[in-house]
């Protein structure tokens, strides 16, 4: 089923303080750094792959972002990726590794195909191309993540990616 409404941001925001003796503390902030896409179009990034996943301690999960069934129970095939989000459950000293898996890997925004990142658990990955990009093209070939579960610990992972099937 198409998307009808799509949003992305994220921020972070600080306020710094810094006490002065004999005067009023000084006082940078509230400030934030903001990212934000509200200009997708629905009709090109009309597609959301959502899973979460139990990975055990030691254990892998493929990520196919090509061809999945959706919320909806729909069939798609996607085409295009914009955006992913990866939120990790688990103790922090547990770590997910994210990287192209090593059969059909999506190289993305990794700089090689050994290349990965890892999240360790209550942390989150973020990334997303610009709502001016025409994304990046999943096929055949180039479609699956290989999440890896490091740690001595079982792993919640939930996979939120944003796609085009046209």
């Amino acid at each position: 089923m198409p998307l009808t409404q799509i949003g992305l941001s994220a921020s972070v925001t600080w306020q710094l303080s810094r006490a002065v003796t004999g005067f009023a503390d000084v006082t940078q902030g509230s400030d934030a750094a903001i990212f934000s896409s509200n200009g997708l179009n629905t009709a090109t990034w009309n597609e959301v792959f959502a899973a979460q996943y139990a990975i055990a301690a030691a254990g892998t999960q493929a990520v196919d972002l090509r061809t999945f069934t959706d919320l909806t129970g729909t069939s798609v095939t996607a085409d295009k990726a914009m955006a992913v989000l990866v939120l990790v459950t688990g103790a922090t000293g547990d770590k997910l590794s994210i990287k192209p898996h090593g059969t059909n890997g999506l190289q993305w925004f990794f700089g090689g195909t050994a290349e990965g990142v890892n999240v360790p658990g209550g942390g989150c990955l973020m990334f997303s191309e610009g709502s001016t990009s025409g994304g990046t093209t999943v096929d055949a070939t180039h479609k699956q993540l290989l999440l890896t579960n490091n740690g001595s610990a079982p792993l919640t992972v939930k996979v939120v990616a944003l796609l085009s099937d046209v």
